[in-house]
């Protein structure tokens, strides 16, 4: 499977290894976009999903 562009994929889905599940989730922490997860770090945003669900 070809990597999508980082500068082109518009959809959340279109990442590798993000399905409906992630993407949903993703979506309830506000990142609503693939840009929107540049430069993050994937503890903090788990830290911020794991206290929208509580």
């Amino acid at each position: 499977m070809k990597a999508p562009d980082r500068k082109t994929v518009s959809e959340l889905e279109a990442l590798p290894n993000i399905g409906k599940a992630i993407s949903k989730d993703l979506r309830l922490i506000g990142i609503d976009h693939p840009q929107k997860l540049i430069g993050k770090n994937a503890l903090q945003l788990y830290g911020l999903l794991y206290n929208k669900k509580e």
